[in-house]
């Protein structure tokens, strides 16, 4: 969310150097050109909470969508949204890895993601977040999209609601460990890598 920033002004004055505060003249100049900068965030920043992704619904969606170059795809309001934000991930992309990690994380609506370098020029994501089968080749594209030149995404993996852990639980992160020969669904369920 952007902010309000009401005070312009005082803020360009403050960050004058030692030699050019008490001009007078340099003061006056610059109140009057930094006012006008004010006048201009006072005006438009009403209209950047209209145009807040979360707050947007059907229509205005669809044509944020045209902006960013990211068709509907027959998708719901909530889903269509995070493939707008994983798009814009795309579209500001340099291939650095935070932006990788943001980018996966959006889509797959993870709290935890884990880039691995496997080799010169390929990586492997995983998430504990999850993604339906549907659209994985979408969101492999996306991903290899926002990857840098010349890196290969080998995987894309992610976990089960309850993954299966060595240690049992762990009080920071749900897991189980082995299941039993009387109940086999009582254990931790292994990653998931869906067909690429």
């Amino acid at each position: 969310m952007i902010e309000l920033i009401s005070d312009h002004v005082e803020e360009s004055l403050n960050r004058l150097i030692e030699q050019y505060k008490g001009k007078t003249t340099l003061e006056n100049l610059l109140t009057a050109l930094v006012a006008q900068l004010q006048d201009t965030e006072n005006a438009a920043f009403p209209m950047s909470e209209r145009l807040d992704v979360f707050e947007m619904e059907g229509r205005q969606l669809d044509l944020f969508g045209k902006i960013v170059v990211q068709g509907r795809l027959g998708l719901q309001d909530q889903l269509y949204r995070l493939f707008l934000l994983a798009k814009i991930g795309v579209n500001i992309s340099n291939g650095d890895p935070e932006r990788l990690i943001a980018t996966f994380r959006i889509l797959t609506q993870g709290d935890f993601v884990h880039l691995m370098v496997i080799g010169p020029g390929v990586i492997s994501l995983s998430t504990d977040g999850t993604y339906s089968e549907e659209f994985a080749d979408f969101i492999f594209q996306q991903m290899e999209r926002t990857a840098a030149g010349g890196v290969r995404i080998l995987d894309l993996v992610y976990a089960p609601s309850l993954p299966f852990a060595f240690d049992g639980p762990n009080l920071t992160a749900p897991s189980a460990g082995f299941g039993t020969l009387a109940d086999v669904n009582i254990g931790g369920g292994f990653a998931q890598l869906p067909p690429l």
